[in-house]
């Protein structure tokens, strides 16, 4: 067992005992205990956390940080919904870590960890999520995890644990023991095999302008940023200011086909950003020659791709007989709004531009 007398743990002060009284009486009024109220069927402590800086806390707080994600990736469409909506267990986040939303013993409320810090819950969970997989302001505090760390609930106390962050979920009894319950799985605990130097490693909580460059966030990539910056500029903004998908195409097929450049854009990367600019400008400024020539080689590209795809397998897992997709040049053409595309595309000329220019 572990060693106590190295644990960095409180009991709940008082003001802390005094705020959830009326949680307390209303447990205590419905019955029930932890194990009774247990829904997490899954083992989780097998899963292993990077080092870095996590969020813990309401996950409903916190915006999914979609740098660099492609806008055509299917995740998107759950994007409106955030991370607080998988319940329960550890998840794969957009930027490719591990996360874990973990349902309180009673629900909502206000709950205390074994270093004196409170988390307010509105949506009946408490997660543990990666810096870098959401937006943060400088004041948001963060966990510092030096070392790989494992996540768990105990059943039988209602305590929910991310590395050495206790977290007690039961206003029964929180106040009446120490905030700790032994894990063999934990990285963090003195005898654990991965634990070369054998003590209790600790987890600081701080503000995230103190330790954000530690652990950088990925640098925005150049075609990302030029999306980004097409969509701040070209769309239409909805009654709140907020950015929308509106372009002001009088058809979709105008939107289709600005589809396909935005994929184009997002093939065209190398290390040296210099080089992605040069190769997207390169591609862009080839419109110029013959617009409309530009716009069908788009498409018959595209084209291409769908047919390489329909003709692999069908519905039933056998090879599919060949699909040669066909469209009409002068309808196609007369159903795009032309000069919007041109203008969209003179403003990424535009940025580019300018980006080479602060760059040199």
């Amino acid at each position: 067992m572990s060693n106590s007398q190295n644990r960095n743990s409180k009991l709940p002060p008082k003001e802390y005992l005094d705020k959830i009284k009326g949680y307390r009486n209303l447990v205590n009024s419905l019955g029930g205990s932890p194990a009774t109220r247990y829904t997490l069927t899954e083992d989780i402590s097998n899963k292993l956390f990077e080092p870095g800086l996590y969020v813990i806390g309401e996950l409903s707080e916190f915006e999914k940080d979609l740098t660099n994600i492609d806008m055509h990736d299917e995740r998107l469409e759950e994007f409106y919904e955030g991370y607080w909506f998988d319940i329960n267990g550890v998840f794969r986040a957009m930027q490719g870590s591990l996360f874990a939303n973990l349902k309180t013993c009673w629900g909502d409320g206000i709950y205390i960890d074994n270093q004196g810090n409170e988390y307010n819950v509105d949506h009946g969970s408490i997660g543990c999520i990666s810096a870098k997989e959401v937006i943060l302001g400088d004041y948001n505090k963060v966990g510092l995890f030096p070392k790989p760390f494992t996540v768990n609930y105990d059943i039988s106390t209602g305590i929910i644990r991310f590395g050495n962050i206790f977290i007690d979920t039961d206003f029964a009894e929180v106040g009446n023991r120490e905030i700790y319950f032994y894990d063999p799985s934990n990285t963090y605990e003195p005898d654990h095999p991965s634990n070369k130097d054998k003590t209790y490693i600790d987890v600081k909580i701080i503000e995230y302008y103190k330790v954000k460059d530690l652990y950088p966030k990925q640098k925005a990539k150049i075609n990302w940023q030029l999306i980004n910056h097409i969509k701040d500029v070209e769309t239409k903004k909805n009654q709140w200011g907020e950015k929308t998908n509106d372009y002001g195409f009088k058809s979709i097929t105008s939107m289709d086909l600005l589809e396909e450049i935005f994929r184009k854009i997002n093939t065209l990367n190398d290390s040296d950003e210099q080089i992605t600019i040069n190769a997207i400008k390169n591609y862009l400024e080839t419109s110029k020659n013959n617009f409309e020539e530009w716009i069908i080689k788009q498409k018959k590209e595209n084209l291409k791709l769908k047919e390489n795809a329909e003709n692999k397998y069908d519905l039933y897992g056998r090879k599919a007989k060949p699909v040669k997709i066909l469209f009409d040049e002068d309808i196609y053409l007369a159903g795009l709004d032309i000069k919007r595309i041109e203008h969209i595309i003179n403003t990424a000329l535009n940025y580019l531009k300018n980006k080479s220019k602060s760059s040199s």
